[in-house]
């Protein structure tokens, strides 16, 4: 079987494996030359060559050699005094870490990472239910799809799913969150270009990191996005906001349109 080539990207260094071409025996060629041989000589031992055609990997080493050009970045930052928390966190990120999206292809956070069961090495730490901070194992993952997500806009990619959290988080502006809650609330995205996109996930003892990787004619090098919010009503019970995907051509917005409105709970006394 080809075997294709893979990438690795670490603090902008690429390095780049190369593929390897697989064969396969061509059947009905092989099946021929065995009867026509057959029909002349049935007294002697047969020796036949058979035919080998060439497999190409799927994906091969010169279309990764240019995925080296920064398309989108985010960061969102936590304290080092929980360390369940912390360690999810690192323990999803390096799970995401390295991910390849070719064209055309999808990524879901919950069908890649996963339920994040203790069996999985995922601790319990605070997580968000009816109104309530509760221990839940793998507490602390929205942190992790959420500055995926933001880093996925930022690269011009609008997710296909996404679902804001019960209750407000500290880490982003209202509505620019995004919550996972397996296998009812999912982050999933889709990549537009006609290029690969690589995902590095990167943490620090008091951050994280997703930074998307693709080719220079990917996404146009003058064009930035961002998400931009604002609360539209608050009261005791709950607080509802907008929150608007602003296109940006030589430093100046060009677009900006709705991209979610989301209501968020007063946490419970």
């Amino acid at each position: 079987n080809p075997q294709d080539a893979t990438i690795k990207i670490r603090s902008g260094q690429v390095n780049v494996i190369n593929d390897i071409k697989g064969y396969k025996i061509n059947q009905e060629q092989l099946k021929q030359d065995i009867i026509t041989t057959l029909n002349t000589n049935r007294k002697e031992d047969i020796a036949l060559a058979a035919l080998l055609e060439e497999i190409p990997a799927r994906i091969s080493a010169d279309t990764l050699h240019n995925v080296r050009h920064v398309i989108g970045s985010f960061t969102t930052h936590y304290s080092r005094n929980d360390a369940n928390r912390n360690y999810n966190i690192k323990l999803a990120t390096e799970t995401i870490d390295s991910f390849l999206l070719m064209p055309g292809e999808s990524f879901s956070f919950n069908n890649f990472v996963g339920n994040t069961t203790a069996d999985k090495g995922y601790k319990a730490a605070g997580s968000f239910l009816d109104g309530e901070v509760v221990n839940s194992y793998g507490g602390g993952v929205c942190q992790v799809s959420t500055t995926l997500y933001n880093a996925i806009v930022k690269a011009g990619i609008i997710p296909d799913v996404r679902f804001n959290h019960s209750m407000r988080v500290y880490y982003v502006p209202i509505g620019m969150d995004a919550a996972i809650a397996y296998p009812y609330k999912d982050l999933a995205f889709t990549n537009p270009y006609q290029t690969p996109v690589y995902i590095e996930g990167t943490v620090s003892p008091t951050s994280i990191t997703f930074t998307l990787y693709s080719t220079t004619d990917s996404k146009n090098t003058n064009t930035d996005f961002r998400l931009s919010s604002s609360i539209v009503s608050s009261n005791a019970a709950k607080t509802k906001s907008i929150t608007y995907l602003e296109k940006i051509s030589n430093g100046k917005i060009v677009d900006r349109q709705v991209i979610s409105n989301d209501t968020y709970v007063a946490q419970k006394e």
